[in-house]
């Protein structure tokens, strides 16, 4: 597990080791104290920002690359901590000078 002309392994191979280590170390604790049969390793992420982004992808459903309107309407939705039914973009809509149009629904 050496990298091609690396006599030793570099800094990035120790620190996913160490992280894996640390990981099995962690469940086999939880697993003794708690009785638990997995972890969520999402749960474990320290980037809020990465996960925010992420659950902003999300809202989408397949199209996961929204435009800065489609951003904001998302971002709206997730603090009202609505979820949406239907999101769905539509371009060049000759009915209306706006080029998203949202249809939105929440199931009660």
């Amino acid at each position: 597990m050496i990298v091609v002309g690396k006599q030793k392994m570099q800094i990035f191979q120790r620190s996913i080791l160490m992280q894996i280590t640390s990981m099995r170390m962690l469940f086999n604790d939880m697993k003794e104290k708690h009785h638990i049969s997995y972890i969520s390793t999402y749960k474990l992420n320290q980037d809020l920002l990465e996960n925010f982004f992420s659950q902003l992808r999300q809202t989408g459903g397949a199209y996961d690359h929204p435009s800065r309107r489609s951003c904001i309407h998302r971002i709206r939705l997730m603090i009202l901590g609505w979820s949406p039914t239907c999101l769905k973009n539509v371009t060049n809509n000759p009915d209306n000078n706006e080029s998203d149009v949202y249809a939105t629904s929440t199931q009660n």
